[in-house]
């Protein structure tokens, strides 16, 4: 797996449209057998591309349920390694991942799931001089920051995408509260909501404010069901 470090590495994903094999009726038959699935939904799955950009708290329950419910390419935005500090959430990551880049680690995970699924590994801080050029590549977005700055800048691109607009879910988890909250072509957008950033120093992340570890998975596991119900239906 390549390890993406800078703009110009950044590749153009071409994909083409498969079925389902006959091994793949058998791993999601679970999914199959649901009337709002079926095999169209199952097949949209396994064609799709989904940026995920954090592989922190959040990013680990989305990453390990889209793998394991059959998404065919991940992009995987993260320019940090892994801590000991982190494993109390990053439930993805190991002891032994300790000093390993967390784009790495949860790709391994990824291929461990599902060794099929095609991953882009973007290990460096997306920012205003590539998030359009990398968000244009994938179908949907998941925003698992912990920062005000990117929610912003996930939203802008994904509303200006040259794919028309790309669906945004958005989590966020401190302390003992979570929320998610989907964006996408019919409703309004994050700076819609939130139309002016809040004060830097009204601000606070996990590092600061705390976490529970189970709060990151229950809004990570909410947000990797909206991006299957966004990809089923696409």
């Amino acid at each position: 797996m390549e390890i993406i470090t800078c703009a110009s590495q950044i590749p153009t994903i071409e994909r083409t449209r498969r079925s389902l094999t006959q091994a793949e009726f058998q791993r999601y038959s679970r999914q199959l057998i649901l009337p709002e699935l079926g095999r169209p939904g199952q097949e949209n799955l396994i064609n799709s591309s989904v940026l995920v950009v954090g592989c922190g708290g959040l990013g680990c329950p989305v990453i390990q349920y889209l793998a394991a419910a059959g998404v065919g390419t991940f992009g995987l935005v993260d320019n940090d390694v892994v801590d000991t500090s982190n494993i109390q959430r990053q439930i993805l990551h190991m002891e032994s991942d300790n000093g390993k880049l967390k784009v790495l680690s949860a790709a391994e995970t990824i291929k461990s799931l599902n060794s099929t699924a095609t991953v882009f590994l973007f290990n460096l801080t997306i920012d205003s001089s590539n998030a359009q050029q990398i968000v244009n590549q994938f179908d949907l977005v998941v925003d698992c920051t912990d920062n005000v700055a990117t929610r912003y800048l996930l939203n802008d691109a994904c509303f200006l995408s040259q794919k028309s607009r790309i669906p945004l879910v958005s989590g966020a988890a401190l302390r003992w509260d979570g929320q998610v909250t989907v964006y996408k072509e019919e409703s309004c957008c994050y700076r819609c909501v939130h139309p002016n950033p809040p004060a830097p120093e009204s601000v606070t992340n996990c590092s600061d404010g705390g976490v529970i570890g189970a709060v990151c998975g229950v809004v990570g596991a909410i947000q990797g069901n909206w991006v299957n119900k966004e990809i089923y239906f696409y």
